[in-house]
């Protein structure tokens, strides 16, 4: 195959912000539902539920995923926390939103709750408060309020810990001390508690979340280097559903050392069944991109594609076709892999990092160019191109609402930063790391 004619373009928008805020206003509106389910199980703020439609109440068939798969809300926060990441748009943690029953938004106008006084520290009374409006912020409280109530101290351990869950691994329920769970929740409480901190409320919380955060109990097995799933696992008789430890590298980016990165990726991968989902081998793909063997996340890459299947290219939640049709948990993970695999994205508080690598078309080959089109950053919007050598970062424009006006690239490499201020501007470097800041 002419190398020349090989290139991967995506064309569409990147990072639709205004489809994650919908997805978000639904979990904000259900609220009332969370809480519920959260008192059944004897614990206070919101517990949501793993499988829900139109009400916000549990549509699982499963009583052990009901009860047991709390990892649910912690993804929830952490979405929140990534839309404000990408977007700076503070705005919607104190931007009311209506609920089943009542309308909090009058004359189409947004209702903005900006007296710190309006916005609780308490769990509030959902199901009474009828002219009461929503807000991320009451999610994001009332979640953090959770994790708070779901921790238990354990003076043996000198750590806090959180018994009897399912983490990802399905395979695996009731378990003590999810690996993964144990850290999203140490998250979502850091997050909680510098959001707190940010809009001048709830201080005293703050503090208490952020202490429960740096003492939950992370396992980690000192002889070995590496994260056992679960209290008492053995990764040469436990066998593995799909991607969980592995999630601390990515999305998690708990910060470790890299032989540890490793290490935890060599014992799952031979721990993972071969017939696990679609999502398993994305995630394998850009954590080994991650601590930089592109020979084995070449080779996961590719394995995903068997779950594409023919004419039309359906995923379908196993390899043999079997399981979920129209599997959109593969075909997430399969985008993953490229946008923050191959290009390397990683998205922090204040900006955002590429670290590209030629994506594959077979083991021994990959494509010569790629590129991202209107990646909207802070309402930026940008175009990424990738060489063999080199990686151009061009300003397309703004959008309607941006309050920036320049994107400025850092290359830490070479200590090197440039401005893009008009639209057309580019800037090209080497092809290493670098790192993109709104202005």
């Amino acid at each position: 195959m002419n190398k020349s004619l090989l290139f991967f373009r995506y064309n569409k928008p990147f990072f639709l912000a205004e489809l994650v805020k919908a997805v978000l206003h639904y979990r904000i509106r259900n609220l009332p539902a969370a809480q519920d389910k959260a008192k059944s199980v004897g614990y206070n703020g919101a517990m949501f539920p793993w499988e829900c439609a139109y009400t916000g109440y549990d549509v699982c068939p499963g009583e052990d995923y009901i009860r047991r798969e709390i990892h649910i809300t912690g993804d929830i926060v952490h979405l929140l926390q990534q839309y404000v990441y990408i977007t700076n748009d503070w705005s919607i943690l104190t931007e009311g939103v209506s609920s089943a029953g009542h309308n909090c938004v009058k004359r189409r106008r947004k209702v903005v709750i900006d007296d710190a006084a309006k916005l609780s520290c308490t769990q509030s009374d959902l199901h009474n408060d009828q002219k009461k409006c929503f807000t991320a912020w009451d999610l994001l409280r009332d979640a953090a309020l959770f994790w708070q109530s779901r921790v238990r101290f354990s003076f043996t351990r000198n750590h806090y810990v959180i018994d009897e869950v399912m983490g990802p691994d399905e395979w695996h329920s009731p378990v003590n001390n999810s690996v993964f769970t144990n850290y999203l929740a140490s998250k979502n409480l850091r997050f909680a508690a510098n959001v707190a901190v940010r809009l001048g409320v709830c201080l005293e919380l703050a503090h208490a979340w952020l202490k429960i955060a740096s003492d939950i109990l992370i396992g980690y097995d000192a002889r070995r280097n590496y994260h056992p799933e679960y209290d008492g696992f053995v990764p040469e008789k436990d066998i593995v559903k799909q991607a969980d430890t592995i999630l601390l590298g990515f999305p998690m980016m708990l910060n470790m050392p890299l032989e540890t990165h490793r290490n935890d990726l060599v014992i799952y991968e031979n721990a993972t069944t071969e017939n696990g989902p679609a999502m398993t081998w994305g995630m394998f793909c850009i954590n080994w991109l991650a601590v930089k063997n592109t020979e084995r996340a070449s080779e996961m890459y590719l394995r995903q594609l068997a779950n594409a299947q023919k004419p039309f290219l359906i995923w379908s939640e196993n390899a043999d076709s079997t399981g979920c049709t129209n599997f959109l948990t593969g075909i997430g993970s399969y985008l993953q892999s490229v946008i923050f695999g191959y290009f390397g994205l990683r998205l922090y508080a204040n900006h955002l990092s590429l670290e590209p690598v030629l994506l594959p078309v077979s083991l021994n080959d990959t494509v010569s160019n790629m590129a991202m089109r209107e990646l909207k950053y802070r309402g930026l919007i940008l175009e990424v191109e990738v060489s063999s050598n080199s990686l151009s970062v061009k300003l397309l424009g703004y959008l309607p609402d941006s309050l920036l006006r320049c994107a400025v690239i850092v290359v830490p490499e070479f200590s090197s930063y440039s401005y893009l201020c008009q639209p057309g501007q580019f800037q090209t470097v080497k092809r290493t790391s670098t790192e993109i800041f709104g202005a």
